[in-house]
């Protein structure tokens, strides 16, 4: 039977559940993902822990915050000047805004707090500074 191998695509199922007890599945979409085994798409460790599967295998991969989006920074909660934002976006606490950065790559944002003239966001990945546990099942190699 074929195993996984770099530069394979393959499709996978997966659950993640956070220190915080926080989870997200590819079966609430009933969608799986795929990607090529490699390239840099997944988490290093989660594509290093696929080379050698076997169709329909499962594996459980723990990952500290250290090996998954690093620590939560403090340096990256900035202030924005409210007069950058377009006036049609209503600006609420928790709501996340994506800015397209000079080399062409999108960031996320999520407002913390919203004042008179600027507004609170922090640039963190929204699973910075946590533990992760993926729980993978290998449905195909392509």
């Amino acid at each position: 039977m074929k195993t996984a191998c770099v530069n394979d695509t393959v499709k996978i199922h997966y659950t993640c559940i956070t220190n915080e007890g926080e989870k997200f599945s590819s079966r609430d979409t009933h969608h799986p993902i795929s990607f090529t085994i490699g390239k840099g798409k997944m988490l290093k460790p989660l594509e290093d822990a696929m080379i050698g599967m076997k169709m329909n295998e499962k594996k459980t991969v723990k990952l500290p915050y250290e090996q998954a989006y690093g620590p939560w920074r403090k340096e990256l909660v900035r202030i924005i000047d409210k007069s950058v934002i377009p006036d049609e976006i209503e600006l609420s606490v928790g709501l996340e805004l994506y800015f397209t950065l000079h080399d062409g790559r999108e960031k996320a944002v999520k407002i913390l707090e919203v004042k008179d003239k600027v507004i609170i966001v922090d640039e963190n990945h929204y699973l910075a500074g946590k533990d992760l546990v993926f729980e993978m099942e290998l449905i195909e190699i392509l």
